[in-house]
C-alpha cells in the first residue's frame, strides 16, 4: 500500500499484520479520489474508521491542510501515527483513539467541521445508514462538502436524507463507494 498521488506520491505506508484492520487498496483509493472534484480543494478532512489512515493521508498528499483520523482500535491509531511520522505530516494530523460515532458528537461540541469526510466503517455491522443519518442531521459536513462512505454492495445507502444529497455509487467487486454532498447553504 502506498500514496498514489500528490506530494507523498509513491511513498509506502505501514499495513497491519492482522485481520482487525481492512486496508483500502491503491486501486480502491484511485476510484475514490477520481470521484472528487478537480482541482482538489478540501482543506479539512475527517478519516472516520480510519484503519491505516491511508485515505486521510492521501488527502494530505493532495493538498488538504489538516486531517483528523478516528479509529477505536489502538493498533490502528498506532499505525496511523507511524504512517504520519513516515510522511512527516504529524503537524497536519490529529489522531483520535475513539469510537467513530461518539467522535462525531465530540467534533460538534468543539465546533469542528469538515470539507471532506471519508468513512470506512466495519462491513459486517452494516453501519452505512446509521452513519448517514447522524451526519445528515448534524452540521459536521460543511455546505458543499463531500462525504464518501465505503460499504459492502449489499448494504444499500438510504437516499431519504435532508441535508445530504446522493451523487453516485461506484462498485468494485463486493465493495461500493457512495458519494454525497451537503446541499445546505
Amino acid at each position: 500500500m502506498r500514496i498514489i498521488s500528490g506530494t507523498y506520491k509513491g511513498r509506502p505506508l505501514i499495513t497491519p499484520h492482522n485481520r482487525e484492520i481492512r486496508p483500502t487498496t491503491d486501486r480502491t483509493k484511485q476510484m475514490i479520489f477520481d470521484g472528487l472534484a478537480v482541482p482538489f480543494h478540501y482543506p479539512h478532512v475527517l478519516d472516520l474508521f480510519a484503519g491505516t489512515g491511508s485515505l486521510g493521508l492521501e488527502a494530505l498528499s493532495r493538498g488538504s491542510e489538516k486531517a483528523y483520523f478516528v479509529d477505536r482500535s489502538k493498533i490502528a491509531t498506532t499505525i496511523i501515527h507511524e504512517n504520519c511520522q513516515r510522511l512527516a505530516c504529524l503537524d497536519k494530523s490529529i489522531i483520535i483513539h475513539a469510537d467513530g460515532f461518539r467522535s462525531i458528537s465530540r467534533f460538534l461540541k468543539m465546533d469542528v467541521h469538515f470539507h471532506l469526510i471519508l468513512a470506512d466503517p466495519p462491513y459486517f455491522k452494516k453501519y452505512t445508514n446509521r452513519l448517514l443519518q447522524i451526519i445528515d442531521q448534524s452540521l459536521l459536513l460543511l455546505p458543499g462538502g463531500m462525504l464518501i462512505i465505503e460499504h459492502s454492495t449489499d448494504d444499500i445507502p438510504d437516499n431519504n436524507l435532508t441535508s445530504l444529497k446522493w451523487l453516485k455509487t461506484k462498485k468494485s467487486g463486493e465493495t461500493s463507494f457512495s458519494f454525497f454532498t451537503n446541499r445546505c447553504e
